[in-house]
């Protein structure tokens, strides 16, 4: 599966969102199309891209009191109209065709793994 590593440098130069006063700092659409570019990167042979899900979320629980008002999107593309080659590459990686996008705009390189389950880490 996969793995996603932010550190917690990182994190501290966050944009900060309450979720109440204000919009959000980077808007979903932006944030899919940095996602997009990425994913096309890892899956050259899949031509359209679909939105599978788009999540605002916060850090692992253990951060929530250090960050409370870091949030980063997490997007899954799934493609459209397929053809068996690309379905293939792309079930043999799922969560390669998830991306986390900070918001200030970082798409967060994963690396992907062996394991079972799909984590994010923060450093």
């Amino acid at each position: 599966m996969a793995e996603w590593d932010v550190s917690t440098n990182a994190l501290a130069k966050q944009p900060h969102w309450d979720g109440v006063t204000a919009e959000v700092p980077l808007s979903a659409r932006k944030a899919c199309a940095l996602a997009l570019s990425s994913v096309r990167k890892r899956f050259p042979h899949v031509e359209s891209w679909l939105v599978e899900s788009v999540l605002l979320r916060r850090p692992g629980l253990d951060e929530i009191d250090v960050y409370p008002d870091v949030w980063w999107y997490e997007i899954t593309f799934r493609p459209r109209g397929a053809d068996d080659r690309a379905e293939e590459e792309y079930q043999a990686g799922y969560c390669a065709a998830t991306q986390i996008v900070l918001l200030d705009g970082t798409v967060v390189p994963q690396t992907v793994l062996k394991k079972k389950q799909a984590k994010f880490q923060i450093l």
